[in-house]
């Protein structure tokens, strides 16, 4: 086969390309923020409208009117191919797009990104009608079904998904990979899907039953692209490796028959699994009796009245006494039951996602139940962000009847949505439990919860893992892990990567997490409710009302645990290493250098109030928005403090001010309203800048339309005559008037002077230079918030990793000399014996680059004087670099350094770094090196 023609226009590597129907042209995306199309006729090429960002993914509309680029910004871009200029942008994702694909009607383009989600988009407006976030990994590859009502995807969870594109609802989880899944493709019918994984295999899946009819294994490396021939008859493949391998495959689509006739090793069908899975919460105040609920349903324990309250989430998984569906898909509950205190709720949301339904306990002695139910309702609706079940249940009814008569009780539960009845319960005697059980199942809406298909290994794997949970484990390592499923599986053949996707897939409901650092599993991660909450009590008693905690206070248990009983020291030092990376990560404190160490200042919890300020600057915009308030309000200020264009100056109880580069003041109050919405006012120093006034409100804006919902805009306007500064109020004619086209103007009440409306800060808030501006600086504060968490993980990973290898790590508090941290080994006593590894840590793939010539990463060392610094150490220094994709390797750069300089005599700028994985078998055989020296 010859090469006909070679296009060359692209500066950096070309990532995609897409033919057009027709087949006269393709369209290239490359790494030079290019999108070109090319006519394969003449070789002639056309610059679509510039991308502003790396290009992930490129795709022609069926018609061959349209061309879509998926980028590193964020976006999806669209543009009409006979215009070639002037594509619409299609903002949403947070993370960079990877995969575009078209509708066959050419109606909508299907986007899937970095940031775990899909969506759905309409061409003509540019609407985003469906975002689908139940994948918990990065989304690699989308594709329509042949008629464009169905959609698959792909993701690092190692999962495909098949979607309802009309309801934007997940109908099927297909499980096996055992790793990432890169590629997905249809059958020409829609009946049999393809997927393509980081394992080198390709799996062929009947859609209609959900069975993976076959494993095609083959590839040495990963596969990266699978396609159907036009018959299904072949299936191609290629691989990272430049391989392609054509399978015959003599598939009759419609049958759940496959005939194998290709030459190459294909699996037996393997034993597979199908079922459903439904969350369901128990949540309410605290003393209420819903610990003692829970218990009776999920175990049938009756309350001794000897349950103590919950302390963080507690759950277990409730086996339903219900016949299995006609079609062999089994169905099971987790039956979740969160603490009542206030403490607690920093963390509940995170467990809250994909409920299918909620009990709201409330005590029946409470003559006035509906203000905490109210609160709960508003705080599941907020966390799960989609519809579910409600269901109302008094507990303890044993104690004395209800004080509420139902009558009061029915308007509440018809306006909240509750299902009735109202159940009256007891844990102690049984009453009305069973009844309550049978209307959870009845309450799920099982059709509406994705079927899950797993090979009976994977089944067996997560039952083993759960009964490691409910044991009361709370941490192990994967090597210890991996040990357990030996035993446990009796000499059932399973490979490292097939252990490592299956805490993948118990991790996305919440049930398991396999911390970033380490090679450690939480087996019960709403053990950071507790540790949480006690760092919130802490956090309130600080003095001043600061919201504040020292970080090594943190990181040594010095918190305010009230009765709760802690966990073994060694397990609770893990655990709050990883509170304390989720809280910087998450963006809801500040990290910041104080007098006598690193501060941790949690921007909710501040409780110094601002003093009346006479002279304080009007509010120039109000935002009225519905959600996670306190989470919200906490990670605008973290991020806005981030930014290179603000800095905060000042925090108070619920509000913030900031300065500009110049020195300028602004800021905002927020402002809590019933039924969890909030009021943020902005405001502005007169000595700010129209600049950055609208750059700072379009910041706002962007946050705000991300993270919260019913988001409203408020624009004050106030007459600019001197000595009036009258508001004007009148928001009804405002409005009327800002909808209209023509240029509209107000007069001020007190002095008739005229306000216009569309005034130059209006004009500049909707420009396209100020919105990419205030993207800029989002994307800033994003890298410094992930590079604070991503050097956390790397300390937390030295910690643990030495730790378990019995020895000692000490970090050091200032590191500007070249080295992070030590460790010191101990003896076989267990005494430290003094001899030590020195470490200096790096985080980030910007630390490495690869040499093509000889295949080699190369570290440049920033500064020179760490050479030789290195060099004269009295014990080996260790270069430790965590890679993006989590990969921590260490290397000896002492002895390497004095050999390539010939000690000191010939200058080295960089490193050649061969490192080894950083685990604790590396740091007992150094052990044994230094100790025996």
């Amino acid at each position: 086969m010859n090469c006909v023609e070679v296009f060359s226009e692209h500066t950096n590597s070309v990532n995609c390309v897409a033919c057009s129907p027709d087949g006269l042209s393709i369209l290239s995306g490359a790494g030079d923020a290019a999108v070109v199309l090319w006519d394969l006729e003449t070789g002639n090429s056309v610059h679509m409208d510039e991308a502003h960002g790396w290009v992930n993914s490129v795709a022609i509309s069926p018609d061959g009117l349209f061309a879509a680029s998926g980028e590193d910004d964020a976006t999806v871009r669209v543009w009409k191919l006979t215009d070639q200029m002037g594509g619409r942008v299609f903002r949403g994702h947070t993370d960079s797009v990877n995969s575009v694909a078209f509708s066959p009607t050419a109606e909508f383009v299907l986007s899937g990104a970095r940031d775990q989600s899909l969506r759905l988009w309409q061409i003509k407006n540019g609407n985003c009608l469906h975002a689908m976030d139940e994948h918990t990994g990065s989304v690699n590859s989308v594709a329509f079904s042949p008629k464009g009502e169905w959609a698959l995807s792909g993701a690092d969870d190692g999962t495909m998904r098949l979607w309802n594109l009309s309801e934007g609802s997940c109908i099927r989880v297909l499980e096996g990979h055992a790793d990432r899944v890169n590629c997905v493709a249809y059958s020409p019918n829609g009946e049999l899907a393809l997927s393509g994984s980081d394992d080198g295999t390709v799996r062929l899946w009947s859609l209609k039953y959900g069975d993976c009819l076959d494993v095609l294994r083959g590839h040495s490396n990963s596969v990266i692209s699978v396609a159907f021939s036009r018959d299904a008859e072949l299936i191609f493949s290629a691989s990272v490796n430049g391989v392609l391998r054509i399978w015959k495959t003599g598939v009759v689509e419609g049958s759940r028959r496959i005939l194998r006739q290709t030459p190459e090793k294909i699996l037996s069908r393997e034993d597979q699994v199908q079922y459903t899975n439904a969350k369901v919460l128990l949540v309410g105040d605290s003393g209420v009796g819903k610990t003692g609920l829970a218990r009776y349903l999920a175990l049938g324990i009756q309350d001794d009245e000897n349950n103590s309250s919950t302390d963080g989430a507690w759950a277990t998984q409730c086996k339903l006494h219900v016949a299995e569906k006609s079609d062999g898909v089994e169905r099971e509950i987790w039956l979740w039951d969160f603490a009542g205190q206030v403490d607690y709720r920093l963390v509940h949301q995170i467990f809250m996602k994909d409920t299918a339904a909620a009990v709201l306990v409330f005590n029946p002695q409470n003559e006035n139940p509906f203000e905490g139910l109210g609160q709960w309702d508003r705080d599941l609706h907020r966390a799960t962000g989609r519809p579910f079940a409600k269901l109302l249940a008094a507990g303890r009814i044993d104690r004395g009847g209800l004080t509420v008569s139902r009558e009061r009780m029915r308007p509440f539960m018809e306006a909240r949505g509750f299902q009735e009845p109202l159940h009256e319960t007891s844990a102690k005697t049984g009453e009305g439990c069973g009844q309550l059980q049978d209307a959870i199942v009845a309450a799920i809406d099982w059709g509406g919860i994705p079927t899950t298909s797993t090979p009976e290994l994977f089944r067996r794997m997560k039952m083993e893992i759960l009964q490691l949970r409910d044991s009361g484990m709370i941490l192990i390592s994967i090597a210890a892990l991996r040990q357990q499923m030996d035993m446990a599986l009796a000499g059932q053949a399973f490979t490292l990567a097939q252990l490592e996707n299956v805490v993948g897939l118990l991790e996305g409901p919440g049930i398991v997490q396999r911390l970033d650092f380490g090679d450690v599993i939480l087996l019960r991660p709403e053990i950071l409710s507790r540790y949480a909450a006690a760092l919130v009590r802490k956090v309130r008693k600080y003095p001043g009302g600061l919201g504040c905690i020292r970080e090594d206070a943190l990181l040594s248990g010095a918190l305010d645990y009230q009765d709760f009983q802690r966990i073994h020291e060694d397990d609770e030092k893990i655990v709050l290493r990883a509170l304390h990376e989720m809280l910087v990560s998450r963006a809801w404190c500040l990290r910041q250098q104080g007098d006598d160490g690193v501060l941790l200042t949690f921007p909710s919890y501040f409780k110094r109030e601002r003093k009346e300020q006479p002279g304080h600057p009007s509010v120039l915009v109000t935002y009225r928005f519905d959600g996670s308030v306190d989470e919200i309000y906490a990670t605008l200020v973290v991020r806005l403090h981030h930014t290179t264009a603000f800095d905060a100056a000042q925090l108070w109880r619920f509000a913030a001010d900031f300065i500009t580069q110049t020195g300028a003041d602004l800021g905002f109050a927020l402002t809590h309203r019933p039924e969890g919405a909030a009021d943020l006012e902005i405001y502005f120093n007169a000595n700010v800048t129209d600049d950055s006034r609208v750059l700072f409100l379009r910041y706002i804006d962007n946050h705000l339309h991300e993270h919260a919902q019913n988001v409203q805009r408020l624009r004050n306007y106030y007459c600019a005559k001197a000595g009036c500064g009258r508001l004007f109020s009148d928001r009804e004619l405002i409005d009327e008037l800002l909808s209209g086209t023509e240029i509209c103007v107000v007069y001020c009440p007190k002095c008739q002077n005229p306000i216009p409306l569309r005034d130059p800060i209006e004009a500049k808030f909707e420009s396209l230079a100020v919105k990419e501006s205030a993207r800029k600086n989002e994307d800033v504060s994003k890298l410094k918030v992930e590079n604070e968490s991503t050097e956390l993980i790397l300390v937390g990973h030295c910690y643990t990793i030495v730790a378990s290898a019995n020895q000692i790590y000490r970090g050091y508090t200032n590191s500007d000399h070249g080295i992070d941290g030590e460790i010191e080994f101990r003896n076989d006593a267990g005494e430290a014996t003094g001899k030590k590894l020195y470490l200096q840590l790096k985080s980030g793939d910007s630390h490495l680059r690869h040499r093509k010539r000889d295949d080699s990463d190369v570290f440049a060392v920033p500064k020179e004087r760490h050479l030789r610094y290195w060099m004269d150490q009295a014990f080996p220094v260790m270069l430790v670099i965590r890679n993006s994709k989590g990969e921590i390797r260490w290397m000896e750069v002492r002895e390497w350094l004095r050999r390539e300089s010939e000690d000191g005599k010939k200058p080295v700028k960089e490193i050649i770094f061969d490192g080894e994985p950083f685990t604790e078998f590396s740091v007992r055989r150094w052990r044994d090196e230094v100790l025996n020296r």
